[in-house]
């Protein structure tokens, strides 16, 4: 009984042990994705005021 203990503790630490490591690898991915939909909302915001500046000058000629 005690051995199946421990086998089951150092089982549920490898376990963990693997979760953690898949939490970092999703933390390092969803962050990536963050950045990625920030650089791209900037470059939205440019084109956006690109084109309003477009449609200003179009109702002013």
């Amino acid at each position: 009984l005690a051995d199946n203990l421990k086998n089951t503790e150092k089982k549920l630490e490898e376990l963990t042990s693997a979760r953690d490591s898949e939490v970092k690898c999703l933390q390092i991915l969803v962050d990536e994705k963050v950045e990625e939909i920030e650089r791209l909302n900037k470059e939205l915001q440019k084109v956006l005021k690109f084109k309003n500046q477009m449609m200003q000058m179009m109702n002013e000629i």
